[in-house]
């Protein structure tokens, strides 16, 4: 969930910095004609634009690494030894916390790290089982 909000924070970020920009060119142009104002204010202004723009360009690249963090956040696939591992333990764990039609008895713990998937389920009552296949990192 987190990463969601993060991309919502960045769509929003990126939104704002272009409308920033395009009213700072505005206001840039506005003053040029004022013959009055003082050059310092229009480099100033400038250096702005120029900021605004490094900020659209990292939000943009952000808003394309963002879904794939996502893509590859959803999809875990179980190897057929971690599946047969786990049905194993289901089968011969013995819980003496009854089972409710609404179920939540186990919790499943994916870990992505640079080299592999960290996984791990466990029960209600505490009993743990790592599927974590390190021989395959």
């Amino acid at each position: 969930m987190r990463i969601n909000e993060e991309y919502l924070r960045r769509n929003h970020l990126h939104a704002i910095s272009v409308g920033l920009q395009a009213g700072i060119t505005s206001l840039i142009e506005h003053l040029t004609s004022l013959k009055s104002t003082p050059k310092w204010i229009l480099c100033q202004l400038k250096d702005l634009v120029e900021r605004a723009d490094k900020v659209k360009k990292e939000l943009v690249t952000h808003r394309a690494e963002v879904p794939q963090m996502l893509e590859k956040d959803i999809n875990i696939n179980l190897s057929e030894s971690q599946a047969m591992n786990l049905f194993t333990w289901r089968k011969t764990h013995k819980c003496k916390t009854k089972e409710t039609a609404a179920g939540g008895m186990l919790t499943y713990k994916i870990t992505p790290t640079g080299i592999g998937d960290i996984i791990e389920v466990s029960c209600v009552c505490g009993s743990k089982i790592n599927l974590t296949e390190e021989g395959n990192w």
